[in-house]
Parts: structure tokens; sequence; C-alpha cells
């Protein structure tokens, strides 16, 4: 197994073991389908969140409104997250379960909540994904949540029902 090793914002060495079977892509026992790594992709421009994803067992649910104190949270993780890059310069942040990217074109920063961390490679290259594809792309909750789940279904190979949900508290 080969060691790679990442430097988190707060200057946090990680390991992450790769082997060359294993590479970026994690196959599910068949070994013909990419197995979904991923619960939750989320959207952010600069004023906060534009878009959230919640994956499940065939189906995507996409959120198309949310309250504003969730608006007014989002819009400090963004800061946050600006933060960490101009005081280091990376374009890939990870805490916890959690790896964004900001781009260098795109307007849009997608974070992206890993089911495990051994799965942090493969998710970093589809936040990359996704933020290259949503280049250009109107900041409208509706067509970024779609776009996602377009995105989502055509690399994982799998058939999604998507589900459009207003956030609910309780």
């Amino acid at each position: 197994m080969n060691k790679i090793e990442i430097t988190s914002g707060n200057n946090k060495k990680q390991e992450v073991a790769t082997s060359t079977m294993h590479k970026f892509m994690v196959l599910n026992s068949g070994g013909s389908e990419v197995k979904p790594y991923v619960d939750k992709i989320l959207v952010f421009s600069g004023g906060g969140l534009v878009s959230a994803v919640f994956f499940g067992e065939n189906r995507a649910e996409i959120l198309i409104d949310w309250p504003e104190t969730m608006t007014l949270q989002s819009m400090k993780l963004v800061a946050k997250i600006l933060n960490v890059y101009r005081e280091t310069g990376q374009r890939v942040i990870f805490s916890g379960l959690w790896v964004a990217y900001i781009p260098e074109q795109s307007e849009y920063i997608v974070m992206a909540k890993l089911k495990n961390k051994r799965y942090l490679l493969s998710a970093v290259g589809l936040v990359r994904r996704i933020s290259k594809e949503l280049e250009g792309t109107p900041e409208e909750t509706n067509l970024i949540g779609e776009l996602i789940v377009k995105l989502f279904k055509k690399h994982f190979k799998v058939d999604l029902e998507a589900i459009k949900k207003r956030y609910r508290i309780g």
C-alpha cells in the first residue's frame, strides 16, 4: 500500500492509504459499478447556500427552501472556508467527513460529506468534477440540485428518484 500525505488548513497531516487496484474508485462486490461514498453535496456561492442534495437508498432529496438561520450559518461557513483558503492557498479543504473544493474558475464552492474517510481522494475528484460542471450555471437552487443529481447518477451509475423538499424544523 502506498501512503499519500494530505495537509489540511490547520497544517495537520493525515495519511491516506491507497493501493493500485483501489485507486480513486470504490467498487462494490460485483466489481462493475462504483459504490456511492457520499451522503450529502452542498453548493455555496459567496452569499451562502445555493443548493443541498441528500442521498439515500435509491433517492436523492433536493432541498429547495430553507430558513433564514440556515442561510446565515452557511454564510459563516463560506467565510471560514475562504479564510482557510486565504491563509493556506489550498483549494481542497477537509474537516472530519467533509471535503470542500474552491475552484479557480467557478463562483461555486462544492462540499461533500463522505460515508467514510477512506473515500477522501475519490470525493475530491467528485467535487472537482461537479465544480467544473457548474461553471457558468445560473444561481438557481432547482437547476443546480438537478444537475448534481444527474452527475451523481452518471458518476456512480445508479438510478435515483429525485425528490424536491422544503426544509422543515423538527
